[in-house]
């Protein structure tokens, strides 16, 4: 059992909020400058809301780790808020894909990461003219999370996917 003082808590997902239980997002650094809670700053806490048994994005995260692919650590926890009059239950916690994840993966966090914000437009990788690093860094829908806005690696590979042959 632990529990922690001051920590940034909201909402998270946007469909996800019309559910009878949220998930949540939890910053244990909203307050406690550079603070982390098992070597993470951030944590996404699911509440698998469509997911009776509570069980498929974890084993789907464990199977990708598996493999060798970079998937974010999961376990369970039972989260109280307070006397857990309003928010009491079993979630889902899932590691947050930021620099500490690239840097966990890859070994710094020199990379790329992109991050989609489902805003005004639909983030769905599709090729815009003229294609350029710009392009794509002027949209809503994306947001670069490492490098300062380096969109041209991002314009590189939606060129890519749009023009590969089968």
């Amino acid at each position: 059992n632990e529990s922690f003082k001051n920590v940034g808590i909201r909402p998270r997902g946007n469909a996800a909020r019309q559910a009878l239980k949220n998930p949540w997002k939890l910053d244990f650094a909203e307050f406690v400058s550079g603070r982390k809670v098992h070597g993470v700053q951030k944590l996404n806490l699911g509440s698998e809301a469509s997911d009776p048994s509570q069980s498929r994005s974890t084993m789907a995260y464990h199977m990708f780790r598996s493999m060798g692919v970079p998937a974010s650590r999961t376990h369970y926890v039972w989260l109280t808020i307070n006397d857990g009059s309003v928010v009491q239950g079993l979630y889902t916690s899932v590691e947050q894909v930021d620099d500490d994840f690239v840097d966990a993966w890859f070994g710094n966090d020199n990379g790329v990461l992109y991050k989609c914000r489902h805003i005004t437009e639909a983030a769905n990788l599709t090729w815009k003219a003229p294609g350029t690093a710009t392009t794509y860094q002027d949209l809503d829908a994306y947001e670069e999370k490492l490098q300062d806005d380096n969109f041209q690696p991002f314009a590189e590979f939606i060129a890519f996917i749009d023009q590969a042959s089968d």
